[in-house]
């Protein structure tokens, strides 16, 4: 993992998708926050040479028992870390891409208001073992039209199951695949910059 360590209020934890690692969303988390302490987080399995989070069985078909161990261990390493340096627990939100932000969702649907916000990118729904109440979390979700790999109803299951847990979701939806754009990112900035006017 990488940590960046800025005496903040704010702490932003970084979780990449399938294939990537601890520098990927680096560059996303300066662009939305450069004042905020950083955790970078690597994936703790191996895919054929690829770093995810959790195993799967096949493409879009989660081990859910994986799934499930894996979200308490990286919501363990996450506490823990944030113990040690002494970091503020109420200024705690995640950035999330695909297999990243899959394990997100699932830390939400175990954990009632760890994260103040959550930024999914490209989601699909991890499981259904939600019986959680929120009371500040705060989610954006952000899709593809042409996703190949998230069809629109199963981002549509996982607003209304994050819904279902009391959380507030806002929902941009792009004319693009499972790749982000360069318009999204702003438009991720302007949605968190709203849940921070401190920061203006």
């Amino acid at each position: 993992h990488i940590l960046k360590n800025n005496q903040a209020k704010r702490t932003l934890v970084l979780l990449h998708g399938t294939g990537g690692d601890e520098t990927d969303l680096i560059p996303s988390g300066n662009a939305i926050d450069s004042n905020a302490n950083m955790l970078s987080i690597r994936g703790n399995v191996r895919e054929h040479n690829m770093n995810r989070f959790f195993k799967r069985i096949s493409p879009g078909v989660f081990d859910e028992k994986s799934l499930i161990e894996e979200t308490h261990k990286l919501h363990d390493f996450i506490v823990d870390v944030m113990n040690r340096e002494d970091l503020d627990p109420g200024g705690l939100a995640v950035i999330g891409y695909s297999n990243g932000a899959n394990i997100a969702s699932s830390i939400m649907m175990f954990y009632p208001d760890f994260f103040k916000e959550a930024i999914l990118l490209r989601p699909m729904v991890p499981h259904e073992r939600h019986s959680v109440i929120h009371r500040k979390t705060r989610v954006l979700v952000s899709s593809g039209n042409d996703d190949p790999i998230v069809p629109r109803e199963e981002t549509m299951r996982l607003i209304r199951l994050l819904k279902d847990m009391n959380i507030r979701v806002t929902h941009h939806a792009y004319d693009t695949g499972h790749r982000l754009t360069r318009n999204e990112l702003y438009d991720v900035k302007s949605w968190y910059d709203r849940q921070h006017p401190d920061l203006k």
